[in-house]
C-alpha cells in the first residue's frame, strides 16, 4: 500500500485554548495525490466556506483563508481525515508544524499601524533607535495616523512594543502598542521606558 504525505503548516502569533484567535494564514500540503483526487480536498475547502488558493511547491500544496479560530482549524483537520478515510485516499497526517514569529525578524520586513490619538494636537512614536527613539508624525484631522514603522531598535528591544506619547497644550498622554497583535492601551507617563521626548 502506498502511503504519502499531508502537512499542515501554520504561522501563528498566539496559540490557546480552541476559542483563541488564530490571525495566521494557513497552508495545507498534500505529497502523492493521485490525479484527481485533489477536488476532493477542495470540495472540503467549499463545504465549510473557505477560500483557497493553489501555491507553489512538492506536490499539491494550498493557502486556505477564512480559519478565524484554532476550533475551526481542527474541524477542518477533522473533515479533511474523514474524506480520506471514506475515500480510501492513500495520504496520512505526516507533519504539523506551528511557525511562531517575533518581532525581531519583521526588521526588514513593512509593517503599518494605524494610531489614534484623539484630542492632539502633536504625537511622537518611538520607532527609532533605542538611544533616540522619538519620532514625530503627523495626525490627520481625525487624530489618525497609518504608515509604516521600523521594528528594529526601540520596538525590538521593548519586545515589540511601540510607544505612542502626545500633548495637546499642558495635557500629555502616554499609549503602548503591541505591534504583532495592534492592541493599544494607556498607560501613565512614569511607565515609558523612555524619557518624553522634547517640544
Amino acid at each position: 500500500m502506498r502511503l504519502v504525505s499531508v502537512m499542515l503548516l501554520a504561522g501563528s502569533m498566539y496559540l490557546g485554548a480552541c476559542s483563541t484567535p488564530w490571525m495566521a494564514p494557513t497552508e495545507i500540503a498534500f505529497r502523492g495525490l493521485r490525479t484527481g483526487e485533489e477536488k476532493l480536498i477542495e470540495d472540503v475547502f467549499s463545504e465549510r466556506q473557505l477560500a483557497f488558493e493553489r501555491i507553489d511547491g512538492p506536490g499539491v500544496n494550498y493557502r486556505v483563508r477564512g480559519i478565524d479560530t484554532t476550533a475551526q482549524l481542527g474541524g477542518l483537520h477533522r473533515a479533511l481525515r474523514e474524506t480520506i478515510r471514506k475515500n480510501d485516499l492513500q495520504v496520512r497526517l505526516e507533519t504539523a508544524r506551528l511557525t511562531y514569529a517575533g518581532i525581531a525578524i519583521q526588521s526588514d520586513v513593512e509593517v503599518k499601524v494605524l494610531i489614534e490619538v484623539s484630542g492632539a494636537s502633536r504625537a511622537w512614536i518611538s520607532d527609532g533607535p533605542v538611544r533616540d527613539p522619538w519620532r514625530e508624525i503627523r495626525l490627520n484631522r481625525a487624530g489618525r495616523w497609518y504608515d509604516t514603522i521600523s521594528t528594529g531598535g526601540a520596538v525590538t528591544d521593548q519586545n515589540g512594543h511601540l510607544y505612542i506619547f502626545s500633548r495637546d497644550g499642558e495635557i500629555a498622554r502616554a499609549q503602548r502598542m503591541q505591534v504583532l497583535t495592534r492592541r493599544m492601551e494607556d498607560i501613565p507617563l512614569d511607565a515609558m521606558p523612555f524619557r518624553p521626548p522634547s517640544r
